[in-house]
C-alpha cells in the first residue's frame, strides 16, 4: 500500500522534470554557468548538498548541475521559468492526481502551496507530494517521447468460464513536453551515471556507472529527500527518503524502474549497482517474452 496510499516528498529525482520543463519552454541552456552559492528566496535559504557537506561552491553549467543534483540549479532555472509556467507543468504532469491504475485508496499528493518558497523548492522535490504510481506516471512521459501514460497494475481480467480476457489498453494522459525536450532529459540522465567529475551516480570504484547493464546506456537520476514532520512543521532531522529512477535503454527506452528507501541504515552509489541493476538486467533479458508496446 506504501505504493500509492501514501503520498511524500520525492526530492531529486524531481530534477528529472524539472529539466524536462525548461527544455520544453526554452530556457534551459546547458553550457550556460552559475556557481552554486547558497541562494536567498524570502526567509528560505537553499543551499546544494555539496556545500552542506563541506565543499567550497563551484562554477558549473546547468548541464553539469543537472548531474551533480544541484538544488540551486534547478530553483534558478524554475525562476527563469516563473511560478506560474512552472506550476503549469506540474498541473500537466497531473500532480494532485491521482492515477487510474486499479487499487482503491489512492493518495493523491499535494501541489506546492501558493507561495514563492514551496515553489521554488518543488523544482528539487521538496514542498511537493506524490506517490510512486504518480511519480512512475510523469516519468512515462520523459521515456515516452513526451508522451504521458498511466500506469496499469493489472494488464487483463481472465474468465475461466468463458475463456476469454478483458485486456488493459494503454492510456495517454497527456503531453506535458516536447519529444525533443524529452529525448535531450533522457541524455543529459545518462551523465548522472557516465559523468566522472559532477555524476552523482558514476562510481569511482567502478571506473563507471554504478548502474550498468552491459551494451546498454542507462538514463538515471537518484534523490535524497528530507521526511516532513506529521505536524507539517518542518523537516524530521536526519530522516530521508532515497530514491532512483532508471530507463533503459536510454535512447528508447522499453523499461523505468523507480525504487524508493524510507530511512536506509547504509546506502552509498554501489548500493544502487546491488539493488537496480540485476532487475534491469533480467528486464532486458526477458523483454523478447513480453508483450511490450509501451515503457513498462
Amino acid at each position: 500500500s506504501l505504493l500509492y496510499q501514501e503520498a511524500f516528498e520525492p526530492g531529486s529525482t524531481m530534477k528529472v522534470l524539472t529539466v524536462a520543463s525548461a527544455i520544453d519552454n526554452g530556457t534551459f541552456d546547458p553550457n550556460a554557468y552559475y556557481t552554486n552559492n547558497e541562494y536567498v528566496i524570502a526567509d528560505a535559504k537553499i543551499n546544494d548538498w555539496t556545500l552542506n557537506a563541506g565543499y567550497s561552491a563551484v562554477t558549473l553549467n546547468y548541464a553539469q548541475g543537472f548531474s551533480l543534483s544541484s538544488n540551486v540549479g534547478m530553483t534558478l532555472l524554475q525562476q527563469q521559468m516563473g511560478d506560474e509556467k512552472w506550476l503549469n507543468y506540474l498541473t500537466k504532469f497531473r500532480f494532485g492526481y491521482p492515477t487510474r491504475f486499479g487499487m482503491g485508496d489512492e493518495a493523491p499528493g499535494m501541489v506546492p502551496e501558493d507561495n514563492i518558497v514551496s515553489i521554488a523548492m518543488s523544482s528539487f522535490g521538496q514542498g511537493i507530494s506524490a506517490n510512486q504510481a504518480q511519480m512512475l506516471r510523469s516519468f512515462t512521459s520523459i521515456a515516452n517521447n513526451g508522451i504521458m501514460l498511466e500506469p496499469k497494475f493489472i494488464s487483463a481480467l481472465y474468465n475461466p468460464n468463458t475463456d476469454t480476457a478483458r485486456v488493459s489498453s494503454k492510456e495517454e494522459v497527456g503531453n506535458p513536453v516536447s519529444e525533443q525536450a524529452a529525448d535531450d532529459t533522457l541524455r543529459y540522465m545518462i551523465n548522472v551515471g557516465t559523468d566522472p567529475v559532477y555524476g552523482t551516480l558514476y562510481s569511482h570504484d567502478l571506473q563507471g556507472p554504478a548502474i550498468q547493464v552491459d551494451g546498454y546506456d542507462i538514463a538515471v537520476k537518484s534523490g535524497t529527500a528530507e521526511i516532513a514532520s506529521e505536524d507539517g512543521q518542518g523537516y524530521i532531522k536526519g530522516a530521508y527518503i532515497n530514491s532512483v529512477v532508471a530507463m533503459i535503454p536510454a535512447e528508447d527506452p522499453e523499461f523505468i524502474m523507480y525504487v524508493t528507501i524510507r530511512q536506509p541504515e547504509v546506502l552509498n552509489v554501489l548500493s544502487w549497482r546491488d539493488i537496480v541493476s540485476p532487475t534491469l538486467k533480467e528486464a532486458m533479458l526477458l523483454k523478447d517474452n513480453l508483450n511490450l508496446d509501451s515503457p513498462a
